[in-house]
């Protein structure tokens, strides 16, 4: 993720990878009603760790040019995620230059509503399309944005595309084949 802000897209698929259930060890309400069976609740939540595997040859990398933002995610890192394969780089991924060329790139980057000015967005996104293009020849990039206008500068041949709201904003998910 070149842009992974606290981590949340790196995060959760590492969950998903190693078949982790959400809040698989927090409290529930449901556990102070009357006839909660805790021996029930505790069968199930075996199941569910039972399932848990550590998936080989899986690395995950995240971007993050804000200082104070990645320093949240090391934290998230360091309390959730100790033993995953994610790392996480401060730099800005205009210039940030691999190790190795990337498999797959996912990417939530700002609308310019929230975060950034609408007219700073269609450069950001040909920035980000350019970046794919050099780290990833023929691979594979998800990106998901609710900026439609802006969205086409990210270059790429679009394999599909897919409505889902982030709030009350209507996005896109943007499956691109990068030649």
């Amino acid at each position: 993720d070149p842009m992974c802000g606290s981590g949340t897209i790196l995060f959760e698929a590492w969950m998903i990878a190693a078949g982790i259930a959400p809040n698989l060890n927090r409290g529930f309400g449901f556990e102070k009603l009357h006839g909660y069976e805790p021996s029930i609740h505790e069968a199930e939540r075996r199941k569910l760790e039972d399932r848990m595997q550590r998936p080989e040859g899986i690395e995950l990398l995240g971007l993050e040019i804000d200082s104070p933002t990645r320093q949240t995610a090391m934290r998230i890192i360091k309390r959730h995620f100790p033993d995953a394969p994610i790392r996480i780089e401060w730099a800005d991924f205009r210039k940030f230059e691999p190790e190795r060329p990337f498999t797959f790139v996912v990417c939530n980057p700002p609308y310019g509503i929230r975060i950034g000015e609408e007219e700073d967005m269609r450069p950001l996104y040909r920035d980000l399309g350019e970046f794919m293009g050099r780290h990833m020849k023929g691979g594979t990039g998800g990106i998901y944005t609710a900026n439609h206008d802006a969205a086409p500068a990210f270059g790429g041949k679009v394999k599909h595309s897919v409505p889902l709201l982030n709030g009350s904003l209507e996005g896109r998910l943007y499956r691109l084949r990068i030649p």
